[in-house]
């Protein structure tokens, strides 16, 4: 009797699971319209690659590439999956989305590289695959972190100015001041303020605070 031999099914090869990083706008509307766009160029770029897989979209709002990385509270749980080898490639659009900072750059690098994770940056010439690559990205990095120095050099000097000349240095204000000429000065809100004072200091709970506020001056306060 003839046996035949059943040739054995080839082995489905391993999808890569690739991350994407973002950072978005604090503004409401374009933080929505950024995080949306950021969203579909992934997808789309994922979607171009075959053997890839989304693994996740991490997000971080309103901060810098110079913040501290651990108030970069996305790239933290990014980082938290990658030490659970969750991830094998990292996209992000460009290299200032990522990083401006050389030592903190080579401190996350050192995360990847320790668990085999590879990073791809979707609108730069460069990627880390290559020595080539490698080179361009320190260079960029050293001229992005001296750019980035040499801004918040400025930023530092002139508000450095404006406290020698008792200017504001942000526009949000609490009740009862203003903003005139640069500076800070008591509006008509002024008395609600004076009111609520004299009533803690009477010994006045805060939460019948803000409706005898409402009712004595039709101003509308929350209680935080």
């Amino acid at each position: 009797m003839k046996v035949t031999e059943i040739a054995p099914k080839p082995k489905e090869k391993k999808k890569l699971r690739v991350a994407a990083y973002c950072r978005v706008s604090t503004d409401s509307e374009e933080q929505e319209s950024s995080y949306e766009s950021q969203c579909q160029h992934y997808t789309d770029f994922i979607t171009s690659h075959s053997g890839w897989v989304l693994a996740g979209i991490y997000a971080d709002e309103g901060v810098t590439a110079r913040k501290a990385l651990s108030k970069r509270k996305e790239l933290q749980r990014l980082l938290a999956d990658v030490r659970a080898d969750a991830v094998d490639i990292i996209l992000v659009k460009c290299l200032d989305r990522w990083s401006r900072n050389v030592r903190d750059y080579y401190k996350i690098q050192e995360i990847l590289e320790a668990h085999h994770v590879d990073m791809d940056f979707t609108q730069e010439d460069y990627d880390t695959f290559t020595d080539r690559g490698s080179l361009i990205l320190n260079i960029k990095l050293s001229i992005a972190q001296h750019e980035s120095d040499q801004t918040s050099s400025r930023i530092r000097y002139v508000f450095e100015g404006k406290r020698k000349r008792k200017e504001l240095l942000s526009g949000n204000l609490p009740v009862g001041m203003k903003c005139v000429d640069k500076h800070a000065v008591p509006d008509e809100n002024m008395k609600v303020v004076e009111f609520l004072f004299r009533h803690i200091d009477g010994g006045g709970a805060i939460r019948p605070a803000v409706a005898l506020v409402h009712e004595k001056f039709g101003l509308k306060l929350t209680y935080n």
